[in-house]
This record gives C-alpha cells, sequence and structure tokens, in this order.
C-alpha cells in the first residue's frame, strides 16, 4: 500500500489530509513539525512526505535538506504551503522537493501526487465533470435558441432567466470540482459565450 506523511503546523488540517488518504487507499500518518517529520520518515519509510514549510522545531526546506539526504529520491516530497508567492516556489524545488501545492488545495490534488495509482481514475473523473458541465451548456443553448424563435418575447424572457439561473449553478460547479486548469478555462468560455447569448449588445 502507498504511504504519505503529512506534515503540517495546523492539526486540523494534517489529520484531515491524512483521514482523506486514507479512505482512499493511502496509508497515511499526520505529525505536526520539522523534527517529527525527519524522525517519522526515518523509521516509517514512507513513499510521500507533504511538509508545510513554515513549522516549528525544522522548517520543512529544512526537513526537505535532510530527507533528500538521508533518503536521496527514494520518496517524494511535496510542499504544501499557504505562501504560493515564486519566490517560495523556487526555494522549495531548489531544496530539493518535487512538487509544490498552494493552499487551499482540493485533497484531490495531493491524492494525484502520492498514489499514482488512483492518479487515472480521478482524471477520468474530472473528464466525465467536465463532458457533462459542456454538455448542459450545449443543452441551454438549445433552449435558447428555440425560445428566440418563439413570437411571444415575454416567453423568451421567461426561459433566458431560467437559463441564467442554471448557469449560475453551472459556474459554481466549474469552480468547485477538481477540473484541470484547460478543461476549466474552456468551460468557463463556454459559459461567457452563453450569457453573452442571453444579453446580446444593443444596438
Amino acid at each position: 500500500m502507498t504511504r504519505a506523511l503529512i506534515a503540517d503546523p495546523d492539526r486540523d488540517c494534517a489529520d484531515s489530509i491524512a483521514m482523506f488518504l486514507a479512505a482512499n487507499g493511502v496509508e497515511a500518518r499526520a505529525v505536526y513539525d520539522g523534527l517529527s517529520a525527519v524522525a517519522t520518515a526515518s523509521s516509517w519509510k514512507p513513499s510521500s512526505v507533504v511538509l508545510d514549510l513554515y513549522m516549528p522545531r525544522l522548517s520543512g526546506l529544512e526537513a526537505a535538506h535532510a530527507l533528500r539526504a538521508k533518503f536521496g529520491r527514494e520518496i517524494q516530497l511535496i510542499a504544501y504551503t499557504a505562501w504560493p508567492q515564486r519566490e517560495s516556489r523556487t526555494r522549495a524545488l531548489e531544496a530539493g522537493f518535487d512538487a509544490f501545492i498552494a493552499k487551499p488545495s482540493t485533497p484531490e490534488d495531493l491524492l494525484m501526487l502520492v498514489s499514482p495509482e488512483l492518479r487515472l481514475t480521478i482524471e477520468r473523473g474530472m473528464d466525465v465533470a467536465a463532458s457533462q458541465l459542456s454538455l448542459q451548456m450545449d443543452l441551454y443553448g438549445i433552449y435558447v435558441e428555440k425560445a428566440e424563435e418563439i413570437p411571444e418575447r415575454f416567453l423568451v424572457r421567461e426561459v433566458k432567466v431560467l437559463v441564467e439561473e442554471r448557469l449560475r449553478g453551472i459556474n459554481d460547479r466549474i469552480f468547485r470540482q477538481t477540473i484541470p486548469g484547460e478543461l476549466r478555462d474552456q468551460l468557463v468560455d463556454q459559459l461567457e459565450a452563453l450569457r453573452g447569448r442571453l444579453h446580446p449588445p444593443q444596438d
């Protein structure tokens, strides 16, 4: 079984991530400082270690140096931090991290990194979710097109109000679900194009 160690001074954060990973087939443990991360990794030998960069006793960067010195490339190091600045990312990669995730992030993002076995399943789920949202917008586009053929203008307005309400729900789903950036951008473009049809520019 894949093993992942989560090190974060926020106990609720570390524990909740570990529980999520465990619920998805990853053997996970949580610790709350850098020194404990190095000690636990040395004895438990996880395949991945997720480190917050700013921890007591030993920072995430210092812990990464220590783990790289001990294990080389045998383990995967993931920086997980609320400081997404380019400088932080650069320092993390220089310290030996393999990946960098900025908080807040969805648990699925971490799951994809620590569990290659589940990555394909998650990616397929993302593709299906994006496809469903796109098809829904295609359907609403047909509603608008058919409504515009109706002579009674008040019915056209009613249909457009209904579609606009549905689009607000789709907008929330696009940003709530874990969808890769390129697919998400395509969905947003489709959404904005459909909104443009609801409110065409006046001559």
